[in-house]
């Protein structure tokens, strides 16, 4: 990613000795017409067989250049710092973390630019950013803003409408906190109108989250199937999961996702794991979430009071639902419901239109409430 600058002594004198290998050991002659006069910038792509090939392309062109070589041909030279002095580039250098773009000094305004990995090269964090001036408005958070070397300009992220939580430095090792991460990446997409991805891994949360506009939730979760909570590692290769290890609240209306859009947009959740640790609060609550909530295949697991709490919500979705180990406890003498249906308060009117498909619950003490509804479906469950 840094550009090293040649330093022309010792450029000059590899171009001079590679002229004269040219033209009195194999009596070549260098033609260097395509560029000569040229100015600005060039690149130049050739396919080398030889290690020391690059010395011909040095001697090609009067005009010094900075030559990308392979790192293991750069890491088995003997002579590496005048390989420096030759301005080579190692190809290492360019699986770019957010540390190495930001320390990058010689980015241009208006360029686009690829990092390979967010902490790490290819740890599923990489992505595209915009150069361009800061303004007044910038937040420089190191996730869709980042903070660069020339203090004039910063690096805004690109997304094509989906924004991956590891490009916000999440990491779904099922020990790193994300909880701040996850916050600031839903309202990025609220900002931007895009979509949340969580790539497979499991993603330790220790907190709550408000969606008060629509938004679509999707992870890479493979299928409803038994996971070995004791054991969620073996999840790393199979699921998208949100670890919900947050036991500080004993409150079955404190929700790790409440979702209330006042009937202004629409939540969707697609392919995802969540976990509890048996915790003694509730897990998503639709209450006013638009007119359609859609769901497919989600696992909700171990919650002590609800797993899917809806308040006057209508025409909704969910296919391929799974729930497990919910709705076991009792909360000032009343029982919590793996799944309650209701309404907001008695001047609202009912849920409504409910279509549930595909249902699979177990090992819930309390399984499902309806509480003044209408138009409520349930098909091939067990």
């Amino acid at each position: 990613m840094n550009y090293k600058k040649p330093n022309i002594f010792f450029y000059r004198l590899t171009q001079g000795l590679a002229w004269f290998i040219a033209t009195f050991v194999f009596h070549r002659k260098f033609v260097r017409n395509e560029i000569k006069g040229k100015k600005g910038p060039f690149v130049v792509i050739a396919n080398h067989q030889a290690k020391l090939d690059f010395t011909t392309l040095i001697g090609a062109t009067s005009r010094p250049m900075s030559i990308v070589v392979s790192n293991s041909f750069y890491q088995s030279m003997p002579i590496k710092k005048l390989l420096d002095y030759l301005g080579m580039i190692p190809k290492q250098q360019f699986q770019t973390t957010i540390t190495d773009l930001k320390n990058a000094e010689n980015l241009v305004n208006g360029s686009t630019v690829r990092t390979l990995g967010y902490n790490t090269y290819n740890d599923g964090g990489g992505a595209f950013y915009k150069v361009r001036t800061v303004t007044n408005d910038d937040v420089e958070n190191d996730m869709d803003i980042i903070e660069l070397y020339d203090n004039y300009l910063v690096a805004e992220l690109l997304t094509d409408g989906k924004l991956n939580v590891k490009t916000f430095g999440a990491v779904g090792d099922g020990v790193f906190d994300n909880t701040d991460i996850i916050r600031e990446a839903i309202a990025y997409c609220k900002r931007k109108n895009t979509s949340l991805y969580f790539p497979i891994g499991i993603y330790n949360v220790n907190g709550n989250y408000t969606i008060d506009f629509s938004l679509k939730i999707e992870g890479d979760h493979v299928g409803n199937w038994h996971y070995n909570t004791d054991n969620l590692s073996n999840s790393l290769l199979f699921a998208s999961v949100i670890n919900d290890i947050n036991d500080s609240e004993d409150d079955p209306e404190y929700y790790l996702f409440n979702c209330d859009t006042n009937n202004k947009g629409c939540i969707e959740i697609n392919n995802l794991h969540i976990q509890g640790q048996n915790n003694t609060h509730s897990c998503i609550n639709l209450v006013h979430a638009g007119w359609t909530f859609y769901s497919n295949n989600l696992t909700i697991d171990n919650y002590w009071y609800k797993a899917i709490n809806t308040l006057t919500q209508y025409d909704s979705n969910i296919d391929n639902l799974t729930i497990e180990r919910c709705g076991k406890g009792i909360y000032n003498t009343k029982p919590q419901y793996a799944i309650t249906l209701g309404r907001y308060n008695v001047t609202e009117t009912n849920t409504n239109a409910i279509h549930i498909n595909n249902l699979h619950m177990e090992f819930c003490r309390y399984y499902m409430n309806f509480d003044i509804n209408q138009d409520i479906s349930i098909n091939n469950s067990i």
